[in-house]
């Protein structure tokens, strides 16, 4: 659980030996558990164990193997799951501070503006595979599928030719695998502090059906 401290002089040195420091992925991976309260905790507010712990797939080892490893020997609560998601790159290359090819998240907002981004990350991003950043596909998404695509149907469903009174009709006649279809959505854990949280403004019908206005 230590180092030789002549290898790493930046570390944190163990009580009472001033020969060794300690191990760096123990001294970073305990700041889960100092961040919550540790020791002090108080069990009606603490956030630990993390229902979800998402982790970089670089750095799996660590948490999979080494942490659940730390836990159960200090007889700690380990996550209930822990979720490995892919990276972000450029140029299909890992984003690095030394290679210099980081991507501002402020600089991209400022260019393309906030929900353009966000529409993008959405996209391309993913849990399991890699998603490449990059300004020619971001101008390439928001042109083919909201500009071309959603604009052109945003386009023919106000057209007054086909909706001269530019309101939404009135809904028709459900079936049953209409109403279970809206049961099942309205009953997902989660659905009010999503819609919340997004600021989406949730109006219903008469039919009851729910439509989203941002």
């Amino acid at each position: 659980m230590s180092r030789v401290g002549e290898k790493t002089k930046w570390g944190i040195r163990v009580p009472e030996n001033e020969n060794h420091t300690i191990y760096v992925w123990l001294d970073a991976l305990t700041n889960y558990l100092t961040v919550t309260g540790y020791p002090q905790w108080d069990t009606t507010t603490c956030a630990w164990p993390a229902d979800y712990h998402i982790i970089g797939k670089d750095i799996l080892k660590f948490h999979c193997i080494y942490w659940p490893a730390f836990l159960m020997a200090a007889g700690l609560p380990l996550p209930q799951k822990i979720v490995s998601h892919a990276h972000w790159t450029r140029g299909r290359m890992k984003m690095s501070k030394s290679l210099g090819n980081v991507v501002s998240p402020h600089d991209a907002i400022d260019t393309y503006g906030l929900d353009p981004i966000r529409y993008f990350l959405l996209k391309e991003g993913g849990i399991v595979d890699d998603g490449d950043f990059s300004d020619l596909e971001i101008v390439s998404k928001l042109n083919a599928d909201l500009a071309d695509n959603l604009g052109n149907l945003f386009a023919r469903i106000t057209s007054p030719t086909i909706n001269p009174a530019g309101v939404i009709p009135p809904c028709g006649t459900l079936t049953p695998e209409d109403n279970s279809f809206i049961d099942n959505i309205k009953a997902l854990p989660g659905i009010p502090l999503l819609l919340s949280h997004f600021h989406f403004r949730v109006f219903f019908l008469r039919s009851h059906i729910p439509v989203c206005k941002i």
